[in-house]
């Protein structure tokens, strides 16, 4: 992800409570930690690919082989 794309979103202020209780444990990770400073829009990023890729499996087109119908 070279690029970003800035993309104004509405949360509930649950979920922003929730980055925000989480940030400090984020930070603790040294992979993540490398990358540089922790923010609490870091955590909603990493938030959103891990459940993007998560859901990928879950809703993602089937491939369906030659012979099955």
């Amino acid at each position: 992800m070279s690029r970003t794309v800035l993309t104004p979103l509405r949360l509930p202020p649950e979920l922003i409570e929730l980055a925000e209780k989480m940030l400090p444990f984020v930070a603790a990770d040294p992979q993540v930690a490398a990358v540089g400073r922790v923010t609490r829009s870091s955590v909603l990023r990493l938030a959103m690919a891990k459940g993007l890729e998560s859901m990928q499996w879950k809703y993602a087109p089937k491939k369906t082989g030659r012979g099955s119908r």
